[in-house]
């Protein structure tokens, strides 16, 4: 981890690399200062065979492009992207002091009123991104992060829409049935391969709220291609009849096989969050 080639660099002339935090199937993430405004932020650098492949090339200016749009607080915010003096493709965004989903899920399930908050903020995200055309196709808990944002604690920044494609950008460049994402959180639809609405977001939505009310997620098995035959043609398991009706029926109506039963809108997902979460507090 110390021996990070990049740690002490400065990038671009402008940011300052400090600390790596975390890494992906694109590249690697750092914790940085923006040296002009003193500000910490986070960098991440692809990896450099992708600056080779110009398909990757394009799909980073689609990902920066698309979270550049992306303004809702509880999305992560992106400040700029480009390229290295050496080729190497970089974005930089907020940088977020907090724990990852994941993290908060080793300590068990959650409480049905806490992932009933956090389902809504995720909505809520997604709503935006949906409404100018971007799937994000990759929500898991590794994705959505929980800040503790001046004594309010839980507060949602969603992640990672990289693997998100602009709706309207040509169909056919992208190869036909070319499955992103990870299996334990696909859609039905997303594991055939087909093309994607912003319900499919929804479905993972589903099985993200499953795991947090039961700390395990309804389909898992060591073999990823057995993980999506299930998502299509296996029963969603019984929950504990500890956990609340009302927050039971959100979770089987967003985790519906067929797209026309589930939510059809982060806004209607949203709204019956909120129904809930008032009767839950009431």
């Amino acid at each position: 981890m110390n021996n990070d080639p990049f740690v002490g660099k400065v990038i671009d002339n402008r940011y300052e690399i400090q600390q790596r935090i975390g890494e992906g199937g694109m590249g690697v993430v750092y914790k940085a200062r923006q040296i002009s405004i003193d500000r910490v932020i986070a960098v991440k650098l692809l990896n450099a065979q992708m600056a080779q492949d110009p398909t990757w090339v394009q799909r980073f200016y689609n990902e920066a492009k698309a979270c550049s749009r992306l303004q809702h607080p509880n999305t992560i915010r992106m400040f700029d992207f480009g390229q290295t003096s050496d080729g190497r493709l970089f974005m930089t965004m907020e940088f977020l002091d907090g724990m990852s989903l994941r993290d908060a899920l080793a300590k068990g399930p959650l409480a049905p009123q806490r992932v009933i908050k956090i389902l809504i903020q995720c909505c809520a995200s997604l709503a935006e991104a949906h409404s100018i055309g971007i799937i994000h196709r990759d929500i898991k808990p590794d994705n959505v992060f929980l800040l503790n944002m001046a004594g309010s604690p839980d507060f949602v920044k969603l992640l990672d829409f990289s693997v998100a494609k602009l709706l309207e950008g040509d169909r056919m460049k992208t190869q036909a049935g070319v499955v992103f994402g990870t299996p334990q959180y696909m859609s039905p639809e997303q594991g055939r391969g087909l093309p994607l609405d912003a319900r499919s977001d929804l479905y993972a939505l589903g099985i993200l709220a499953f795991e947090m009310l039961t700390g395990t997620v309804p389909f898992h098995d060591a073999n990823p291609m057995t993980v999506v035959q299930m998502h299509l043609h296996a029963g969603v398991p019984p929950m504990s009849e500890q956990i609340p009706y009302a927050v039971q029926q959100i979770v089987r109506r967003a985790l519906e096989k067929d797209a026309s039963r589930r939510y059809q809108s982060s806004g209607e997902m949203m709204q019956h969050c909120q129904q809930v979460f008032a009767e839950l507090t009431a």
